[in-house]
This record gives C-alpha cells, sequence and structure tokens, in this order.
C-alpha cells in the first residue's frame, strides 16, 4: 500500500510511532502507557516500524505515548522525547524521512505542556512537521529563542527543512 502511495507522488507515513496498539487509554483524553521491555517492544511493537523504514517510507507520525523502557524521563510523551526521536528514530533505527508529531491539541500533551511550549519541545525532540498546534504564533517564538540561545543547532533547522522541501520535490 506504501509503495502503491509513493509510486504515484502521494506520501505514506506510518504511525504511531514506537508503537500504540497495546494501550488502555486513548491519547486523545491522556498519556497511554506501554510499560513492555526492550526485547518486546523490538520484536513487536518497533518490527513493523523497521521493514518499512528500510523499504523507504516517506514519514513517520510519533505517538504522544509513555515508554518507560526508552524515556527515562518521568511521563514524557514519545512525541517530545529526544531519546526516542532523534535517539532511537533517526540515530538508532537510521531513519531519514519526514517525522511528523501526532496531533498537539491531543489531551495526552495539551493537558501537561502550553501552547507553544509544545511545539518547542517537539521540534527540540527531533520533529520535522508539529500538527494541530493551539500555540503556533508563540511555538515560532520558542523555537527561535531556543536557536538564537543555541539550544537547537542551525543544522538541526536546516535539516527539517531540507527534508521539507525534498519531499515536496519528491510528490511533485
Amino acid at each position: 500500500y506504501s509503495d502503491g502511495l509513493q509510486n504515484h507522488q502521494i506520501l505514506a507515513a506510518i504511525k504511531h510511532f514506537p508503537g500504540h496498539g497495546d494501550t488502555s487509554t486513548d491519547s486523545h483524553h491522556d498519556l497511554p502507557v506501554v510499560s513492555h521491555d526492550l526485547n518486546r517492544l523490538n520484536s513487536v511493537e518497533l518490527a513493523p516500524f523497521k521493514t518499512l523504514m528500510n523499504k523507504g517510507i516517506g514519514g513517520v507520525m510519533v505517538a504522544h505515548l509513555y515508554v518507560p523502557a526508552l524515556e527515562s524521563g518521568k511521563n514524557i510523551p514519545a512525541s517530545v522525547s529526544k531519546n526516542i526521536i532523534t535517539g532511537l528514530l533517526k540515530e538508532k533505527l537510521g531513519y531519514k524521512g519526514l517525522i511528523i508529531t501526532d496531533a498537539l491539541n491531543m489531551g495526552a500533551v495539551a493537558k501537561r505542556y502550553k501552547p507553544g511550549e509544545l511545539d518547542a519541545l517537539a521540534f527540540k525532540a527531533g520533529n520535522d512537521i508539529m500538527l494541530f498546534s493551539d500555540g503556533v504564533k508563540e511555538g515560532k517564538r520558542l523555537i527561535q529563542l531556543a536557536i538564537d540561545n543555541k539550544e537547537i543547532p542551525q543544522q538541526r533547522v536546516e535539516e527539517g527543512v531540507k527534508k521539507i522541501l525534498l519531499t515536496k520535490y519528491f510528490l511533485g
């Protein structure tokens, strides 16, 4: 299916990284917890992502999930976790495509972070596109402030912009 989409200039994106199937909480309302160990995560939750990333999938949507085996900070959602997005997805798994948050207006994160602050945290963690922000203007301001204060390297900004432009080019 993903090959068919991408062969016809439609971006295919897989979700919800690092695996949202085995939760009892709806992330539209609150933060789900995936409490499996690394062996289980690697063999079940991460396996389909690895397979499709190795086949050239264009986008990965990161979920609002707390995964203690992957994030040592208490109740840090995957969608704002540098350990999960940059450390696991980009560095360990070598993913080079677009990284997109799940909707930032969902209860799992909207209850925990201020609008705008959430956008900046998501970008710092490694996302390229932040969906359904409730604080675009403030998020842009905080991201620019973080760039000015060298909390976000210019290279990180250029990487995200380049991926977006290359995707647009690929899609025609």
